[in-house]
């Protein structure tokens, strides 16, 4: 099914989809309590069809302070005058937990980020989770939400990538989908985020669209895969890709603006067509869900830094996803 048409990768992701929802209610009606039903459906609702929802006040000042402190400490370590684009690398040795450096990227684009995935312990060297974040990636709530997503019980968040969004003059992400396969994103807000502190930006209902833009864009990510570079796809703006030669999954500053100048809450034209715009500020403690089939994108912070922490999940717990790789591959 390689050589598939947009119509039959439409087709196609549309059956997988309905499946999924199926089967996700009848979980939330088997395993979810009674109480709790009407608040899930509406959260899996908005998810279904905006492909993103905020729940407010979800996580506690204490649930977020062992985070908190762990940026607090690599801070004051590297000094925030000194922190530019790059990487926080640590070490765990047995029950250490240790900063081993700074890994700095050019162009500077402000985005410093911390990820779990290059955290390896030096005796099994296995990806780990440290033990600061435990409390928050077994939230019996978060990981209620991956599972009901995945459509499966077992499904739980995996990985974790702690953000901190600099004040630069260069966007560090443009728009973009991360994946054709379903995938859960969850970005917790360890600060309160304005239309000042670099909130991301989402399409809603770009996750499930059918236009032809976004389907045009699936196709070539389903058939090459998503790291194959889209020649025809460039940014020329005030952004981190300058020049680059971009993958399938992201949209060309002759499509879409991915460097905005003033961040608004207006509906956003994506290659040519208008989406309602979902603008991520909220309170600490508040958590978006989003679906990373869906087109989003960064923004500038202005004024202060802006610090997250985002939690997904491996793309293999979701039955719609092994089908996708059996037919097409595991980079999709």
């Amino acid at each position: 099914m390689n050589t598939a048409n947009t119509n039959e990768v439409s087709e196609l992701l549309y059956k997988l989809e309905q499946i999924r929802l199926k089967e996700q209610n009848e979980i939330i009606e088997t395993y979810v309590n009674s109480e709790m039903q009407s608040t899930i459906k509406h959260i899996m609702a908005e998810l279904s069809t905006n492909g993103i929802c905020a729940v407010k006040g979800a996580l506690t000042i204490e649930d977020l302070y062992p985070v908190q402190s762990f940026m607090q400490q690599t801070e004051d370590g590297i000094g925030v005058s000194n922190m530019v684009a790059g990487y926080v690398l640590t070490e765990i040795n047995g029950s250490i937990f240790e900063c081993k450096g700074y890994e700095k990227i050019l162009p500077d684009d402000g985005q410093c980020r911390w990820q779990s995935k290059s955290l390896i312990d030096i005796h099994d060297k296995n990806e780990i989770i440290p033990p600061f974040l435990f409390n928050i990636v077994a939230n019996e709530f978060i990981c209620g939400i991956f599972a009901l997503y995945n459509a499966n019980i077992l499904a739980s968040p995996y990985r974790v990538t702690i953000d901190w969004i600099l004040p630069r003059e260069i966007n560090h992400n443009g728009w973009h989908f991360d994946t054709v396969k379903l995938n859960l994103k969850a970005m917790i807000l360890l600060d309160d985020v304005t239309l000042d502190t670099a909130p991301m930006f989402y399409a809603e209902g770009s996750h499930i669209s059918s236009n032809d833009f976004i389907m045009q864009l699936k196709q070539e990510a389903i058939v090459n895969g998503l790291n194959k570079a889209n020649e025809e796809t460039k940014h020329y703006g005030a952004h981190s890709q300058n020049g680059k030669k971009l993958c399938a999954n992201y949209i060309g500053d002759d499509f879409a603006d991915n460097a905005p100048n003033e961040i608004t809450t207006d509906d956003i034209i994506i290659g040519g067509d208008t989406y309602k715009k979902f603008v991520a500020t909220g309170k600490a403690g508040d958590i978006i869900f989003f679906d990373v089939r869906g087109l989003h994108s960064g923004n500038i912070a202005k004024t202060n830094i802006r610090r997250t922490m985002t939690l997904s999940s491996p793309s293999d717990w979701s039955k719609m996803n092994r089908e996708i790789t059996s037919l097409f591959g595991v980079d999709r």
